[in-house]
């Protein structure tokens, strides 16, 4: 199975898993519990949010001080920005979350409950707290404006209160915003999702019709990649990233379908019972627009919880339906675990634990033997133990799934130069700085071969 495919089915049996959610969610009485829900889930988060950045932030720089390994210099780089991230992998998809669940609070705060209310207010200040230290300008922006739009479907309160809020949104952003003052002065964030916008665009120019495949992007992003720009597997706005996937056909009869959707249940998105949840999903969508999407399963999750509430599943279960979304669910599990089996040896190489990431990658490979990641690393393992003709078989083995793989290339490079094929030895390394070109060593060696050769047939000229 070619990666494409094997990314096409991951990608197909995530989908499946959240549709899964949503029937699930749609069927079970979450109404009831949701008030408790959403206190635990703040509570739980928002404090352990604080714990983060006050207590193991500082003894974790602390500790990876003294050691040199790439993992230590990988936590000082991520801790060092002081951004949270909670339980999450990026401070931006953990920001977002707790714009969603501020947003409930706040719906929360607004009943007429006199009692809860200092609950409420004190879970909207631990929440606001987190989301100034996880210093995310798109989810603050999307809280804001769907927090408007909440208070304009609800008619909680009067519109001349509209004004404070918005002045009081707009301080919150200048303090966010002097917390990245040197990035926001030079635009880098800015910068950051325009690269990444041109890039989608231009994967989309190549292929407009049929796409790359859904899921593919990460296999196809790198050759896009120009000099200065930064590298992403992700293209940062999710009807970009999904439009190079499937190609501008399809992505279009998806938009009308929604659209379609949309405007068949629209008195369900606009009634009084379900306003948090439509205001929750439009701060999902904005983020959508301008961030990582749901391709992440938090985000995912959100989407599923809120589609369920506003436009619940209503028919019957069919067997056979149940069956396919079952084994579909099952099936994202178990590459979901081969990839978690796969990102636990990264951590332990990371760490110089070569005999332990070499055992998690290799039960990755026996779960499923098209993972480009284990296989590249394993290339990576094999070479700087000296084993070459292992790493030549990994590293083949990987330029299967992923043609562009920029260090697969550049050990293939260096094995060929040690074999005097400084032919085929080239064109690796320049095949390494296409799927790499922010890496300076493999553009360096790129170079230093062009030189050789160059020098090397102008003496046979002569």
């Amino acid at each position: 199975m070619s990666a494409n495919r094997f990314l096409f089915i991951k990608s197909v049996f995530y989908f499946i898993a959240l549709y899964s959610l949503y029937v699930c969610v749609s069927l079970l009485p979450f109404r009831r519990i949701f008030r408790l829900l959403t206190a635990l889930l703040s509570s739980l988060l928002f404090l352990y949010g604080i714990i983060q950045k006050l207590i193991l932030f500082p003894i974790l720089l602390e500790n990876t001080r003294a050691t040199d390994t790439q993992f230590a210099q990988l936590v000082q780089f991520r801790l060092a920005s002081g951004r949270i991230f909670g339980i999450f992998s990026l401070p931006t998809l953990y920001a977002m979350i707790c714009g969603v669940l501020i947003l409930f609070c706040i719906h929360f705060l607004l009943q007429p409950d006199p009692k809860k209310r200092l609950l409420w207010t004190a879970l909207i200040g631990l929440g606001l707290l987190n989301l100034y230290y996880s210093v995310s300008f798109g989810a603050l922006f999307s809280l804001s404006a769907a927090l408007f739009l909440y208070l304009y479907l609800s008619k909680k309160i009067s519109f001349k209160l509209i004004v404070p809020l918005a002045m009081a949104a707009s301080l919150f952003f200048f303090l966010v915003t002097a917390l990245r003052f040197s990035e926001v002065r030079s635009l880098k964030p800015l910068k950051l999702r325009l690269s990444n916008w041109f890039q989608a665009i231009r994967l989309i120019q190549e292929r407009p019709l049929l796409g790359w495949g859904l899921g593919n992007y990460e296999v196809a992003s790198p050759v896009q990649i120009r000099e200065g720009e930064p590298a992403s597997i992700y293209a940062h706005s999710f009807p970009l990233q999904l439009t190079a996937e499937l190609g501008l056909p399809l992505a279009a009869i998806l938009l009308i379908c929604t659209f379609y959707w949309f405007r068949r249940h629209r008195s369900a998105f606009f009634d009084p019972a379900t306003i948090p949840f439509t205001s929750a999903l439009f701060l999902v969508i904005l983020f959508n627009l301008t961030d990582i999407g749901i391709y992440f399963l938090g985000c995912g999750v959100i989407v599923a919880f809120c589609c369920a509430q506003i436009v619940p599943y209503q028919r019957s279960p069919n067997p056979l339906i149940s069956i396919f979304l079952i084994l579909g669910t099952l099936s994202w599990a178990y590459t979901q675990y081969a990839a978690d089996c796969q990102r636990k040896a990264d951590l332990l190489f990371s760490r110089a634990e070569t005999r332990q990431a070499e055992t998690l990658y290799k039960k990755s490979l026996k779960l499923v033997p098209w993972s480009y990641k284990a296989l590249s690393s394993l290339a990576i393992l094999e070479f700087d133990r000296g084993n070459l003709d292992r790493a030549v078989l990994y590293a083949r083995n990987t330029l299967k799934y992923a043609p562009y793989h920029g260090s697969t290339h550049y050990i293939l490079s260096k094995l060929a130069f040690q074999d005097n094929m400084v032919m085929n030895s080239l064109y690796h390394a320049k095949m390494a700085v296409t799927g790499n070109r922010r890496n300076s060593e493999y553009r360096t060696w790129y170079e230093t071969l062009d030189r050789i050769i160059s020098a090397q047939l102008g003496q046979t000229g002569n």
